[in-house]
């Protein structure tokens, strides 16, 4: 049996590094409202930590869909008496601290091979992306179609490299070293860079120890291949293309392959040619790092195209390393919940002035749900339970 956990402010915690950290009050709102979701990476015999149970109403959902794994509250998880194996969104010192204090007898398994310290924190860091990356393009034998070395992310320590970097590629991204789902990027597009911009960068190398730079690319797609590491192998989970906002932070992903209508006909031909050579190498980067020796569970690699100065399709084969559970994970289980031939899109929700709550109803009334031989044919799905108090949620359309 398996013990699902959705934590996906796992990079931060690595980042502070206190096995007392918490998120704010917004993100441990985003924790709870979202709670559910592995669900739907659990098997029958699995059970999902959650802050309270969910509905009837989300049951009887889920039991249309034949998902018919178990839930748990936090409070009872002491109650467990059977083996099981814990798999957190992210492993953290947090949620290790906290795991090994409640269960220090032999029925639970740490999935997690060693300790967190600074050699480990690496894997998780954007660091580690970075030298993938420059692993990766000196084994390939057809580097034209990939990013060039002169737009290689760097590492940066003071305001003066990352002004030097900002005049040589005129627009940047600062990264935080570990940060996930868009959340602490900075874009910088304008000369005029603002002092408090300044004071929050300065404040993360404190914090981190350095910053990440990258040029700011003529981005066409965003795909997410994600992988399983697992008895020191790395296996193939799957890919999907998924959607952020002008922020950079993750919206949703497509489900069942791209819209044709939002693909120009050159870009499938370049997938076509270069795409799965390209996820063949890099997990043979990925394997030959050690990685795998450390982590055990879901990561994945988000990987993009673009169009480079002289309008050419390039690839960036791996712009940052999420060693944890992705929402590409959750997108290529959720493919199997819709009918083949039907094209669908989960997003995640969030509006500052609507419930999720008031946002399913409107949807569903909108778009009734169709649901055929277990599968959905059409329609809005509320993939997380909701209250009047929910203010994030999940959720597929089908049209």
């Amino acid at each position: 049996m398996r013990l699902h956990l959705f934590n996906p402010t796992c990079d931060f915690a690595i980042a502070n590094e206190l096995p007392t950290w918490q998120p704010n009050k917004i993100l441990q709102k985003m924790e709870q409202d979202l709670d559910t979701l592995p669900v739907y990476l659990a098997s029958k015999d699995d059970k999902i930590i959650v802050h309270k149970l969910p509905s009837k109403r989300f049951i009887r959902q889920l039991k249309r869909l034949n998902l018919s794994a178990g839930f748990i509250t936090s409070s009872n998880i002491d109650c467990i008496k059977q083996p099981f194996i814990l798999q957190p969104w992210g492993w953290s010192p947090v949620i290790k601290k906290m795991y090994e204090d409640s269960f220090e007898d032999i029925h639970f398994f740490n999935r997690l091979k060693v300790d967190f310290n600074p050699q480990t924190k690496y894997y998780f860091s954007r660091a580690f992306s970075k030298d993938i990356v420059t692993l990766f393009l000196e084994k390939t034998t057809s580097a034209n179609c990939y990013i060039s070395k002169k737009y290689f992310p760097q590492i940066a320590t003071s305001q003066e490299q990352i002004t030097a970097l900002f005049k040589e590629w005129r627009q940047i991204v600062l990264k935080f070293p570990w940060s996930s789902s868009g959340r602490g990027l900075i874009f910088l597009r304008k000369d005029n860079i603002h002092q408090k911009i300044w004071e929050k960068v300065h404040a993360v190398i404190n914090s981190q120890g350095f910053i990440m730079v990258e040029p700011l690319l003529n981005k066409v797609l965003n795909i997410g291949i994600e992988f399983v590491s697992e008895n020191n192998k790395i296996q193939y989970f799957g890919k999907n293309y998924f959607i952020t906002d002008s922020k950079g932070q993750y919206e949703g992903s497509y489900l069942n392959g791209l819209p044709q209508q939002d693909v120009q006909p050159q870009v499938v031909d370049f997938l076509q040619n270069h795409l799965f050579k390209t996820i063949d190498l890099l997990m043979q980067t990925l394997q030959e790092s050690q990685l795998s020796s450390i982590y055990e569970g879901y990561f994945g690699v988000d990987m993009l195209i673009f169009y480079d100065k002289n309008n050419q399709l390039k690839i960036h084969p791996c712009l940052e390393i999420n060693v944890r559970t992705t929402m590409g994970h959750v997108a290529l289980s959720l493919e199997k919940m819709i009918e083949k031939n039907t094209q669908a899109i989960f997003k995640i929700f969030y509006h500052p002035k609507k419930t999720f709550c008031q946002f399913s109803k409107e949807m569903g009334a909108k778009y009734p749900l169709k649901i055929n031989d277990s599968a959905i044919e059409k329609g809005y799905f509320a993939l997380t339970d909701y209250d009047k108090s929910t203010n994030f949620g999940a959720y597929i359309l089908a049209k």
